[in-house]
């Protein structure tokens, strides 16, 4: 089989620039290039380290858009002065990379609005769309020709799948539903690491707290500080890590973030870690004590749940989205999002940090649904098995 699998405007393939739809898209190429061995081919945003990865590989080649003058600051400029169409010219020069070569399915990461086009340019052609987030609704321009120009719609939960189905119900037949997956073995149970513990200053006396995610208000850091904070009243030895890279950071909820820091009488209890690489994100999370995961939207299928649940660790998270969907009862606490979601946040981390029998039975439950659920080993098969 020969794909071609096109990824957005934003972050390159290999994810040299972290994001969690490319961890993913990695994922699929590394089980391919191992055990299957089909034909692929990458369409991605350029980055010369992403290139050079590319290279090692043996059946997947990537290619590259060199979208000239983009960077952060334009980036973050245009969303709000919409000057450069990005996603336009970006589709655009990745059909004129295509033509000439003949794809068993053509995979469009996440971005509906690249279908149209791909349709027009190749009439004949198998496409089907992947999604990951809330980008076609109703309310999505040309919602309904979209899905009828699609062969197969592909959401990673049961909340998105619903989503797209309910835009037309005459075409809900080419939706299926195929939650994310995670690497297992990385994301394992370990001892802590020792040169973390001694930079972090974490003994056996310390009942650590990680969040681990994009510093954006979306994933409820604001609410997580003001409830460590409350919980430090009534638990000793408390602190709390944030993974998360800072220099990509919004900077104005950054601030936001380090003014309610500075308002502890123990700001050192509260950590900052910036940009963590993937493949050591694992020695961080088996830090902690406590995952928190707060998030006040509409989590779709978040791999920070995942990895959390894989690595094996007591799990606060929000009833959000498509979050019940993977977070099962016995392997974590899930907190419903209203006005007291920061007391009750509070609340659910003094009752583990005093609990650690029910810590034991959240850790031991979700990693026994991570080994029967979210291998990653499955989900090429599995991703396949719905193409067919």
């Amino acid at each position: 089989m020969r794909l071609a699998i096109i990824g957005n405007e934003s972050k390159p393939i290999p994810a040299t620039e972290g994001g969690a739809v490319e961890t993913i898209i990695d994922t699929f190429i590394q089980y391919n290039e191992k055990y299957i061995n089909n034909k692929i081919d990458i369409y991605s945003k350029y980055n010369a380290l992403s290139l050079k990865k590319a290279k090692r590989y043996r059946f997947t080649r990537g290619i590259y858009v060199n979208l000239k003058y983009q960077n952060s600051f334009l980036i973050k400029v245009n969303r709000k002065l919409n000057i450069i169409n990005y996603k336009k010219i970006y589709i655009n020069n990745v059909i004129g990379q295509m033509k000439g070569h003949s794809y068993d399915w053509i995979i469009v990461e996440n971005r509906p609005d690249f279908v149209l086009p791909l349709r027009e340019a190749f009439s004949d052609s198998k496409i089907a769309l992947h999604m990951h987030n809330e980008h076609l609704t109703f309310r999505t321009v040309n919602a309904k020709k979209i899905i009828k120009a699609l062969n197969k719609i592909i959401a990673v939960s049961d909340f998105i799948a619903n989503k797209i189905k309910s835009i037309d119900i005459n075409y809900a037949w080419k939706v299926t539903t195929l939650t994310n997956r995670v690497d297992i073995n990385k994301f394992a149970p370990r001892y802590k690491d020792n040169g973390l513990c001694q930079k972090f200053n974490i003994d056996n006396q310390i009942t650590t707290i990680v969040i681990h995610g994009r510093i954006v208000k979306e994933k409820g850091i604001l609410e997580a500080i003001k409830a460590f904070k409350v919980a430090r009243q009534f638990v000793s030895g408390l602190k709390l890590i944030i993974i998360g890279d800072i220099k990509n950071a919004n900077r104005k909820y950054y601030r936001l973030l380090k003014e309610e820091i500075n308002k502890t009488n123990n700001k050192e209890s509260i950590v900052f870690t910036g940009y963590v690489s993937h493949n050591s994100v694992p020695d961080y999370l088996n830090l902690s004590d406590i995952i928190l995961l707060p998030s006040i939207w509409n989590e779709p299928c978040s791999l920070s749940i995942l990895e959390s649940l894989a690595i094996g660790k007591s799990l606060i998270t929000t009833r959000t989205g498509g979050t019940p969907e993977i977070v099962p009862n016995n392997c974590g606490i899930l907190v419903k999002i209203d006005n007291s979601l920061v007391q009750q946040l509070a609340k659910d981390v003094v009752y583990l940090a005093k609990n650690k029998a029910k810590r034991n039975f959240y850790e031991n439950n979700a990693r026994k649904f991570a080994i029967n659920n979210l291998d990653d080993r499955t989900f090429y098969n599995d991703f396949l098995k719905i193409l067919e």
